[in-house]
């Protein structure tokens, strides 16, 4: 089982407790080849957890509520609270996230005096949003983490740099909402949303909204987090799981949405949903009965 999860993820994590540094307490960044089984439900006592999702999507169940986060964005576990993703998959992403111990007892962040450790972590614990716009520095940051030597020599690095990495998650939720989208790139995601089942190639969605194709390639990435492609093909993949919630034959949806088989539609969902689109199908019922 081990070695088959290898092929659907690549994970890279760090215990600071190896190097001596028991506040931070992990930070991870996972790359999901495929959507896995769903992220059982667990709670972290006494530790706030912080996600970041550089890209694709994720839901979190978090005390009876679902709540879906997009690219760029990044999502709060406050200490003791019960999460998962509930029922949903552990999506086709690329995901960041850091463990912080917070309260009373808790121990000082590394590196810093114990007044000013209190203060951070003071910080942390006030934060008021659920989840907020993260941003490329968020990201740069894990990555210098998580590349940096696990040695004794790195440590002072490591304490620098995580303490920027808190700073820089309360600078983003102080920031609140991040910049709209332009208005090439939202005429190009109401273009796609209207068109599911025709041509969306970059040429086409391009010449739509009256941008060049590198231009396009690029500005899409940038704001949407993810290429027009996969964009596109995630969009299909939502609107093919409606369609078979509500009783459309797998032919019909395949057809419907764009699929040039019904094996490679059937590839594809299983990918972005982990289930294939007989499970996801919902049987047509009896008709209903109209009462006179």
């Amino acid at each position: 089982m081990a070695s088959a999860r290898f092929f659907l993820q690549r994970r890279i994590e760090w215990r600071p407790g190896e190097l001596g540094i028991r506040n931070p307490v992990y930070l991870a960044r996972t790359y999901y080849l495929k959507a896995l089984g769903p992220l059982v439900r667990h709670q972290h006592p006494a530790t706030m957890e912080i996600f970041y999702v550089a890209r694709g999507r994720q839901a979190f169940w978090n005390e009876g509520e679902y709540h879906p986060l997009a690219a760029g964005e990044v999502y709060v576990i406050r200490p003791g609270e019960v999460h998962g993703s509930g029922e949903r998959p552990q999506e086709r992403n690329i995901l960041y996230w850091y463990q912080v111990r917070l309260g009373r007892g808790a121990p000082p962040l590394s590196g810093l005096s114990r007044e000013r450790s209190r203060e951070l972590l003071r910080a942390m614990a006030g934060l008021k949003r659920r989840n907020f716009p993260g941003s490329e520095t968020l990201r740069r940051l894990f990555d210098e983490i998580l590349s940096a030597p696990r040695e004794k020599g790195a440590v002072p690095f490591l304490e620098n740099r995580f303490v920027a990495l808190l700073l820089e998650t309360l600078a983003c939720e102080s920031r609140g909402t991040g910049p709209s989208r332009s208005a090439p790139i939202e005429a190009a995601c109401e273009y796609i949303s209207q068109n599911l089942g025709g041509s969306l190639g970059v040429d086409r969605l391009a010449q739509a909204v009256g941008l060049s194709p590198s231009r396009f390639k690029e500005n899409f990435a940038r704001e949407l987090g993810l290429p027009p492609g996969e964009y596109v093909l995630r969009r299909r993949i939502d609107a093919a799981a409606d369609a078979l919630s509500r009783g459309l034959s797998i032919g019909e949806v395949a057809d419907r949405f764009g699929f040039s088989s019904t094996q490679y539609f059937a590839t594809a969902f299983k990918r972005y949903t982990g289930k294939t689109p007989r499970s996801s199908r919902r049987p047509p019922g009896p008709p209903e009965r109209v009462r006179p």
